[in-house]
C-alpha cells in the first residue's frame, strides 16, 4: 500500500506538469518549430523547440503512461500524444500541421458542450444493458465502475463471445466506413458517437462517428461504437462486425 501511495503521488505530479508543458510545446510546434512528435530527430537544419521540451515532454508522457498501465487506465490525453508521436510515413502531415490539429482536439474536448462523464456513463451503461448477455450484464456494469477493473473489459473486446445474438446482426467484411456510415445514419445515428475499444487513443471518447469508423474498420482491435444509446451501436473484433440495434 506504501509503494501505491509513492506512485500515486509520483502520477499526479507528473500529470499535473505534463498539460501545460504539452499545450505550451503545441503551440510553439503549430508555429513551424520541430521535436515535439520526434520526426525528424537527428536531422538538420530544421528549427527545433527551444531547449529539450520536446524530448521532455515525451519523457514524461511514457513515464505516465507506465505508472497508468500499472493502475489499468491509461490518461487518455497521454496516450493520443503517444499516438501523433507514433505517425510515420509520406502521407502523415508534418509535425506543425500535426500540432495545429491536436490543439484544436484538445481544445474542442473541453468544450462543454461534451457532456463530459455523464455521457460516458450514459452511452456505456445503456450499450451493456442492451446488448450484452443479460447474465454478463452485471459483471462489465462493475468493471466500467472501477478504472482498474475496465481493462479486463477492454482486453475481452478482442474475442468477445457476450454479445446478445439477438440484437447483433453480422456485417460483410468487405464493408467500408463510407458505406457504413451511410447504414448507420439511415438508422438514425447522428454525427458523434461514443466509443469503447482497445485502441487506447479512441477508448473512452466522445467522436466524430465518420472518424471513429475509419480509426476502427480493418484493424482488428475491439471496438463498440454506441451511436444511440442502448439503441444502436457498431461493434468489431478480430473475426466479426455487428451493427447492434434495438
Amino acid at each position: 500500500m506504501k509503494g501505491r501511495g509513492v506512485k500515486d503521488q509520483r502520477l499526479e505530479e507528473l500529470e499535473s506538469n505534463f498539460r501545460p508543458l504539452l499545450i505550451s510545446c503545441l503551440e510553439e510546434c503549430r508555429k513551424g518549430r520541430w521535436g515535439l512528435f520526434g520526426q525528424n530527430d537527428g536531422i538538420d537544419g530544421i528549427p527545433y523547440l527551444r531547449s529539450d521540451n520536446g524530448e521532455r515532454v515525451r519523457e514524461i508522457a511514457l513515464k505516465i503512461h507506465a505508472l497508468r498501465a500499472e493502475f489499468g487506465q491509461p490518461n487518455e490525453l497521454v496516450e493520443r500524444f503517444l499516438y501523433y508521436c507514433s505517425l510515420r510515413g509520406p502521407h502523415i502531415k508534418g509535425e506543425p500541421k500535426l500540432a495545429a490539429a491536436f490543439l484544436n482536439e484538445i481544445l474542442n474536448d473541453e468544450s462543454p458542450s461534451l457532456g463530459g462523464d455523464h455521457v460516458a456513463v450514459n452511452h456505456e451503461e445503456e450499450t451493456i444493458k442492451a446488448f450484452i448477455l443479460p447474465n454478463q450484464q452485471d459483471r462489465y456494469l462493475e468493471f466500467l465502475k472501477v478504472p482498474k477493473k475496465r481493462a479486463k473489459f477492454i482486453a475481452q473486446l478482442a474475442h468477445f463471445k457476450h454479445l446478445n445474438s439477438q440484437f447483433a446482426f453480422s456485417i460483410p467484411g468487405k464493408s467500408n466506413p463510407s458505406s457504413l456510415l451511410k447504414l448507420l445514419g439511415a438508422k438514425g445515428a447522428g454525427p458523434q458517437c461514443w466509443v469503447i475499444s482497445e485502441n487506447p487513443a479512441m477508448d473512452a471518447r466522445e467522436m466524430n462517428l465518420e472518424t471513429a469508423l475509419k480509426g476502427t474498420i480493418g484493424y482488428g482491435m475491439g471496438t463498440i461504437i454506441s451511436c444511440l444509446p442502448g439503441k444502436l451501436a457498431y461493434f468489431e473484433d478480430e473475426e466479426e462486425r455487428y451493427v447492434l440495434q434495438r
